[in-house]
Order: C-alpha cells, then structure tokens, then sequence
C-alpha cells in the first residue's frame, strides 16, 4: 500500500533554493530577537485544524482552533511539525521570518501543553508491538524521498525481497529525518485473522509474569501480542478508568489464528502461566470484551498525569534480549521503588521492550535529576546486557552519549560522515542524533 505525505516535486523546489552560508546563519542567530504576537502570527499563518484534505505542500489545517486540541493532539502536532519544518504558510503568503515562527511553535506548543492538560482526550486504540509479525522498519518496502539538494529519488520496489545495491529503504527510515523527507511510502500489508482471541492474565510480582512471557517465546508460542502492565499501573488505571483489576503485575495478550489454533494458543498460555503462580486468567474473543480488557493498557498513561495532577512524565524505553529481560527489568524496578517517584511500567515484553514513565513534578529540580538518574542507569544496564538504548523512541537529542557507548565512536563516526555527505548544509533535522 503506498502512503502519500505530500507533493514531492514542491518539496523539491523549495529545497533546491540556494541554502544561507554558515555566516549568515551566524549572523542572524546574534541578531537581537523582534517581539513578535505569537497569537496574531498563528491566527494569520495557521487557518486550521478541522481540515479532511490535507492541501498539498503546505499542509495547513482549516479551523485552527485550541479549545478542541485535546480531541486533535496529532492534528496540532502535526502543524507544529510542518511549522518547523517551514513547510507553512500557505501558498501566496510571505514566508514568516525565524523569530516569529520560533513564537508561534512556543504558542502552540504551549497551547497543545495546557488544553491537553485541561481535557485528556479519551485514548483510542493505540499501535503495540507484536511478536507475531515484524517490527516496523522491515515493513516498508519502498520510499520516495526528497533529499537535502531537492532531488526525488526513490528506493525499493514492491517486491518482497530484494539485494540490489545499498538498503537504502532501511538507511532512510531509521535515520530520524535526518537525512531526507520521505513524501512517499510503500508499505507491507498483513491480511486479517480468521479469529482474534484476547486474555489477561494476573501475577504475585514482575518476575513470575517476565517468566512466563521468556517461556512462551521460547516453547515458540505464536502470540500475536504480549504486554507488561506493573501494580502501580493497574492502581492508577482503576482509579483514572473506574475499574475493578486485581492490583497486581499483569500481562495482557492477543491470539491470531484459525478459532481451533486461537483456543489452543490460549489453553497453552493459560497452563505455562499456572505453572508461575499466574491467577484471575480470562480469555474473551468478541471485539467488545477484547476492548475491555485492553483498557488498562490503553489508558496507562492519562492515568499516570491524573494520578498526580500537575505533574509531567519523563518516559524511557530500552530493549533487551528475551533471555535478559527478566534481570534488567527487576533491577529496575527495584530502583524505581527506591527512589520514591511515582512511576508506571508497560512493556511490549514480547520483544524485550518496556518503558518506565516518571511522574515527577516539573518543579522539582531533585525530582527530575533523580529521574535522569533512573534513566542513565537503565539505559547502562540495558546496554550492559547486550540490548539497546532505545527500542523505539529514537536517539534524538537526549541520548546521544547513550548512541557512543552502545555503538562505539567509529560507527558513529560513520553515520557522521554519511550525513555530511547527504545533507551537507545540516538541513535536515539538525542537531539529532549526532552532534554535527
């Protein structure tokens, strides 16, 4: 299936114009900032949030209005998005200078701040991960991409497999914008499953629902998706949801299959969760009942911000092997209970992927310098273990020390010397992942 963003070939113009020498970008950083009305430059540049037809190019968005962001966030985002990447105002309007789109992205991100604050959208059905099919990265088969000159160039093809030349398809994708807009992408299909089944499942601690998840992996159970939610989740989530959940670690799961194979799967899991003291285990299979049991995990996180009204979440996310999830999940959690900052776990366990989300108040300079703490060092022990910093959130600007230690200085010298030569005015999402 192809998924179009946007108009290559405008994208293209507008990057092919002659590009400001390092001088005068240095010069106009020293030059005093104007005061500029935020909330007038969004009224004139930003027409709109309620739009169907995202217009071409511009992507601006009709009826731009904040009092209903909190049902919008991805539409905000979105023009936050495009508002950075100068892809706004619309056709026919002078292009705003860097002070006043500077204002307007602190204005909207403010704005985005407090109305989602104000009025938590109700969550939907949010994308997890599964250890049935691939991960993402390996289901996009082809791209169009403008690069940093303005050329279009295209990688891939529909073919489910391919060796010719470089990977560039994988090159593009995982490097966090840094290196080319991908306007076009082609991406892999997976039919639905004759039968969808759905079960929770309750433990006495992390460890015995880790267990069960590393034997299921192992014995090559083909669980479609398995998720880790802690005791200090369910109780926010009971609180946040008016539920009723035991109050303890608890995995929550989802069969594909043919009905015969989905009932076996489930019997399956049922008895190697028994056999780790694994209680209150209940298999549904109608959409309605499978929505109910995955309100826990779907609302993690707006439970979490009620929990502690106020406060502000710092998230992390590693991956470690299967084999090792167990000793730095505990670990980890040990920490986190130490430290006495409210927290919640979930994990995509069914890869050795988990987040810890830090509830601290953004006040507090020892709140979130004992977070950062908890995070350095679950991202060494991760590292430590043979796993990764990050899973799925990317490098970013925060873990770009964390890139060097886990990959070493010449392969980070080597994504270096490939972004100097793609983008070599470091247009493209500058200052990520690497300094420059």
């Amino acid at each position: 299936m192809r998924v179009v963003f946007l108009s290559a070939a405008i994208l293209a113009a507008g990057l092919g114009l002659a590009t400001p020498s390092s001088a005068q970008t240095k010069a106009a950083g020293a030059a005093a900032a104007p005061v500029v009305d935020t909330k007038a430059a969004v009224d004139k540049y930003c027409v709109g949030c309620h739009n169907d037809k995202l217009k071409t190019a511009n992507l601006t968005l009709e009826n731009f209005d904040f009092a209903h962001i909190a049902d919008h966030a991805d539409k905000a985002e979105l023009v936050i998005r495009k508002v950075r990447a100068g892809l706004m105002p619309p056709n026919g309007m002078p292009r705003p200078d860097a002070a006043v789109l500077d204002g307007m992205v602190g204005w909207m991100e403010t704005e985005l701040d407090r109305t989602m604050t104000a009025k938590l959208p109700p969550p939907g059905i949010h994308r997890l991960n599964r250890t049935e099919y691939t991960n993402a990265i390996r289901d996009v088969l082809a791209l169009e991409v403008v690069t940093a000159s303005g050329e279009i160039i295209r990688t891939g093809t529909r073919a489910k497999k391919s060796s010719a030349g470089y990977d560039l398809t994988r090159l593009f994708v995982g490097s966090e914008g840094t290196l080319g807009i991908m306007t076009e992408i082609t991406v892999r299909l997976y039919p639905l499953p004759e039968a969808v089944s759905a079960a929770t499942c309750s433990f006495p601690s992390v460890a015995e629902a880790v267990n069960t998840t590393i034997a299921l992996i192992q014995m090559g159970v083909p669980i479609a998706r398995v998720e880790l939610i802690d005791a200090n989740t369910v109780r926010m989530v009971n609180a946040y949801s008016k539920t009723a959940l035991r109050e303890e670690p608890m995995l929550l799961m989802e069969f594909h299959g043919s009905p015969a194979s989905v009932q076996e799967q489930a019997e399956t899991v049922q008895q190697i969760a028994t056999e780790q003291q694994g209680q209150a285990f209940e298999w549904v299979t109608t959409p309605e009942e499978r929505t109910r049991l995955w309100t826990a995990r779907h609302h993690a996180y707006f439970a979490a911000l009620t929990h502690r009204p106020g406060c502000r979440i710092i998230s992390t996310d590693t991956c470690v092997p299967i084999s090792r999830l167990a000793d730095c999940l505990l670990e980890s959690v040990a920490e986190a209970d130490a430290s006495g900052i409210p927290y919640f776990l979930v994990g995509h366990v069914g890869d050795g992927n988990f987040h810890f989300g830090y509830a601290i108040d953004p006040e507090s300079n020892d709140e979130r310098a004992r977070a950062e703490d908890l995070n350095l060092s679950l991202v060494q022990r991760a590292i430590r273990l043979g796993g990764t910093c990050t899973g799925e959130h990317g490098i970013g600007l925060h873990k770009m020390d964390f890139l060097l230690q886990e990959t070493g200085a010449g392969a980070v010298q080597m994504m270096r010397t490939i972004k100097h030569a793609l983008d070599p005015h470091n247009l493209m999402n500058p200052g990520k992942i690497m300094t420059w």
